[in-house]
């Protein structure tokens, strides 16, 4: 395992795509605990300039660092594509470790019972997102296991993070649901009262801090999330609020109670087909969030817990407070999508 930085020695963190909901976030947030932090981004002022699958870019704005967080967005081939020129990257550079942010989705959306990190990944799922972030996690650690192109570089170490539903300030989680109520589109299934997988941004941003500092971090994958329970009712609850409206006048999408009990037994093709049987058809609810929504499993942060120390600073109710704060000076839903 890699030596981190002695005490006094502050430690130098590369953030890539440090413009997004997560690494805008990120780089706040490591810096506040004290480290040096590296902003890298496509565009941008006060930030390194990079593109994602760019390696002698990277590498170049990888001087001076000793990790780095990977947080970019993008659609599958972005996603997949980013794996090998970021590793080729860090191994030039000579970073120790890589601090990859993968999600809770390499498990479907609405995974099955006692599902945890050592769970086989659905590497084929109706959804290219999550099919690119598990080939993505296969990818990373199956190049960083082989040898190095010399002998004098070293593979970094890698931890990867999987959040669930990532949510605060500006979350798309919120501002969908609102633009989407707003124009009489949004439907909840059973009033929302399947399991959200939640995790807060700055508790997420804890995460990174702990996989970057733990040397028991190194080569290990942590799900992570937030310490209490939440449900999608309980999610929306601050969009509600802010709307001054009440979640009970939001219309059930069209699906039966009694299949939406086990969702992860039903094959998604026929879901779609009985969720949304037409692009006009109002309210209406994609497959993704018809599965999410449908969830009625809890994913475990015993291993964080266990390994890294992790205790989520933020709690439910401070999280949900925060985000109806900014929906009440936002207003996204007066924005158009």
């Amino acid at each position: 395992m890699t030596a981190l930085p002695s005490d006094g020695e502050k430690l130098t963190v590369a953030v890539v795509g440090a413009r997004g909901f997560i690494g805008s976030r990120l780089v706040e947030r490591l810096a506040a605990s004290g480290m040096e932090v590296v902003p890298i981004a496509r565009t941008g002022s006060k930030v390194r300039l990079a593109e994602a699958r760019d390696a002698d870019a990277l590498t170049e704005a990888f001087a001076g660092c000793d990790m780095a967080v990977h947080t970019i967005a993008g659609d599958a081939a972005m996603i997949t594509g980013a794996i090998p020129p970021l590793l080729e990257a860090a191994q030039r550079a000579g970073l120790t470790r890589i601090v990859y942010i993968s999600s809770a989705s390499v498990h479907g959306q609405s995974p099955a019972p006692d599902t945890n990190e050592d769970s086989a990944l659905a590497v084929s799922q109706p959804f290219a997102y999550n099919t690119a972030k598990a080939r993505a996690e296969t990818t990373l650690m199956t190049i960083n296991r082989q040898d190095g192109d010399g002998a004098d570089l070293k593979r970094p170490e890698i931890s990867i993070l999987r959040p669930g539903i990532v949510y605060g300030p500006r979350a798309r989680w919120f501002t969908e649901f609102a633009q989407e109520w707003q124009s009489g589109t949004a439907c909840l299934i059973n009033g929302g009262a399947g399991i959200c997988n939640a995790c807060h941004i700055d508790n997420l941003c804890e995460a990174v801090r702990l996989a970057l500092t733990k040397p028991q971090a190194a080569n290990q994958i942590f799900l992570v999330g937030d310490a209490e329970e939440m449900h999608w009712s309980e999610l929306y609850a601050p969009v509600a609020a802010a709307m001054e409206r009440s979640l009970e006048d939001v219309p059930e999408a069209p699906v039966l109670t009694k299949d939406i009990k086990s969702p992860h037994r039903f094959h998604p093709d026929r879901l779609i087909r009985r969720f949304i049987k037409s692009r006009d058809v109002r309210p209406q609810i994609s497959k993704e969030m018809a599965l999410l929504q449908s969830c009625s499993v809890r994913l475990p942060t015993a291993k964080a817990t266990r390994v890294l120390g992790y205790r989520p600073p933020v709690s439910k109710a401070q999280g949900l407070a925060e985000a109806e704060a900014w929906l009440r000076e936002a207003r996204p839903w007066q924005t158009k999508p």
